[in-house]
């Protein structure tokens, strides 16, 4: 998909673009759009033991305004870059995570990694403010 096309695509829905000469446009991922070899041929990998590698062919978003979700195809690759918490969650929402918990969700398993999000937790952040007369 070329830059033109997703402006056009994001175009078509109310997903706000603050800056004219971007394509980046504000909304919510919520999940990470698959395919295996027997649906994209082409774009199949398969790692030293021939099994297939699920290769990302774009993501599904939340337009905020609306409540609607939107599917934005890639032409090449997908980059996520969603920040500590957002990437580990995005991911197991796309299926790509521990197989038990997934399937506990009714998630369906893309790839079973169960390190995904493993040891993700909130960090306590501590502020202290002295005064003196130094």
């Amino acid at each position: 998909m070329t830059g033109n096309e997703i402006v056009k695509a994001a175009q078509k829905t109310s997903v706000k673009n603050n800056n004219k000469n971007s394509n980046i446009y504000e909304g919510v991922v919520t999940k990470i759009l698959t395919s295996s070899a027997e649906e994209d041929i082409s774009g199949a990998k398969y790692d030293e033991n021939g099994n297939v590698l699920t290769k990302a062919t774009g993501v599904q978003f939340l337009d905020p305004k609306t409540g609607k979700t939107f599917e934005l195809k890639a032409k090449k690759e997908v980059i996520m870059a969603a920040g500590v918490i957002g990437t580990p969650k995005i991911l197991q929402l796309s299926g790509v995570g521990d197989r038990i918990e997934l399937e506990t969700l009714g998630i369906p398993v893309v790839k079973d990694i169960p390190d995904v999000g493993l040891h993700l937790q909130e960090h306590v952040g501590v502020s202290a403010t002295a005064r003196t007369n130094l």
